[in-house]
């Protein structure tokens, strides 16, 4: 768990400190940190990568804010499944230790998971036009930005998800205040 937060958070937060300096004294530039769409959205079994993916967005989220002023953008790039070798068994690292509780459903999962190895919608090669095409664009880039068919799928659910739930509880959570 460290080593995931110490690569993909800490690592992202180290590059970003390096530029800024630069950044700051031209008072331009725009930090695009990788997420994922489980960034966004939670799925079982993968909680520690959940968990360093929310928090790159949480913190990129933020960071745009802090920088805006200075001329400087920030931009989360949460793709979905893609055919490069993110799904096999020399990428995906799995913790051994197991629970009976959790054993059969999680076995299922990561089973699902391998199958859709080298099975996944979005073109590897098509990603980096993607990300080259996006930054030559002469118009703001939005904070949060989806990558892939399945990202924009997972992420439209969790909207109408989240809508739902803050509707289920709203009259009474939304009367709180003091009086």
């Amino acid at each position: 768990m460290r080593d995931c937060f110490e690569v993909n958070l800490f690592g992202t937060m180290n590059v970003t400190r390096a530029v800024l300096p630069v950044m700051r004294l031209q008072k331009s530039g725009h930090i695009f940190t990788t997420s994922s769409v489980w960034g966004y959205v939670g799925v079982p079994y993968n909680t520690t990568y959940a968990a360093v993916k929310f928090a790159i967005d949480g913190w990129t989220e933020s960071l745009a804010h802090e920088l805006k002023s200075l001329g400087i953008t920030v931009s989360c790039i949460k793709p979905g499944g893609f055919r490069t070798n993110f799904l096999s068994p020399s990428s995906l690292i799995l913790g051994t230790e197991s629970i009976e509780d959790y054993k059969k459903d999680r076995q299922q999962w990561f089973d699902n998971l391998k199958a859709y190895d080298k099975q996944q919608d979005g073109d590897p090669d098509k990603y980096c036009d993607f990300i080259i095409k996006i930054t030559n664009l002469n118009e703001p880039l939005p904070v949060h930005i989806f990558a892939g068919r399945d990202a924009y799928q997972y992420a439209e659910a969790k909207i109408i998800s989240i809508q739902t739930d803050m509707n289920t509880l709203k009259v009474i959570a939304t009367d709180l205040h003091v009086k």
